[in-house]
């Protein structure tokens, strides 16, 4: 019953092809500066890739975003809102604010990961590797 509900709630091309012209067209000026974008397929983008990247965090070796830490993911929020765990040789205050840095990271690579970057690339977003976000 969930998988049909899912099925129903896709919005058919012609739609959402139609809904993007209409913001296109919504400002001539703004449509040279930011192309249209479907936040119903750049949502579920975020799903997947999300999905990717805890998968990534599961499997990424000691040291990989901060010395002497390992990282984990959850599999879902626990009570305090977090998504992942990280554990680190050096005080337990130092290694929460190291995962709350790490939490925004995974978000925001994420969310650059599915939404289109024509003049920019990846690479010049953030770190491949680490996730750190860079100043651009």
């Amino acid at each position: 019953m969930l998988l049909s509900g899912l099925l129903l709630s896709v919005t058919p091309p012609a739609l959402a092809a139609k809904r993007s012209r209409a913001a296109a067209k919504a400002s001539d000026s703004d449509n040279k500066k930011i192309p249209p974008q479907s936040w119903s397929l750049t949502t579920k983008g975020f799903i997947l890739q999300f999905r990717h990247r805890n998968e990534e965090l599961e499997s990424a070796e000691p040291n990989r975003f901060f010395p002497a830490s390992v990282a984990f993911a959850l599999g879902r929020i626990d009570e305090a809102g977090h998504f992942l765990m990280l554990k680190c040789s050096t005080s337990s205050n130092a290694c929460a604010g190291q995962r709350d840095i790490l939490e925004e990271r995974v978000v925001y690579v994420t969310l650059l990961d599915v939404v289109p970057t024509p003049k920019v690339t990846k690479d010049l977003l953030y770190d491949a590797r680490t996730w750190e976000l860079r100043a651009r």
